[in-house]
C-alpha cells in the first residue's frame, strides 16, 4: 500500500513539530544549567558570609 502525499505531508509536519520541540527543550536544559550553576555560585557566598558572621559573633546556646 502506498503512502499517500497528504500523509507523506502530514508526517513531516508532525516530524518538523517535534523536532522543534526537541530542539527548544535542549535550549532550555542549557539555560537552567547556567541558572543552577549562578544559584550554587551564590550559595558558595552565602555560605562564606554565614560563617564569617558566625565567627564574628558566636550563635548564642540555648539554656
Amino acid at each position: 500500500m502506498a503512502i499517500s502525499e497528504k500523509t507523506k505531508e502530514v508526517v513531516f509536519q508532525q516530524r518538523e513539530a517535534l523536532q522543534h520541540r526537541y530542539d527548544n527543550n535542549l535550549a532550555d536544559i542549557e539555560g537552567h544549567k547556567a541558572d543552577i550553576a549562578g544559584l550554587e555560585a551564590t550559595n558558595k557566598n552565602l555560605k562564606s558570609e554565614i560563617d564569617a558572621l558566625k565567627k564574628d559573633i558566636p550563635v548564642p546556646k540555648p539554656e
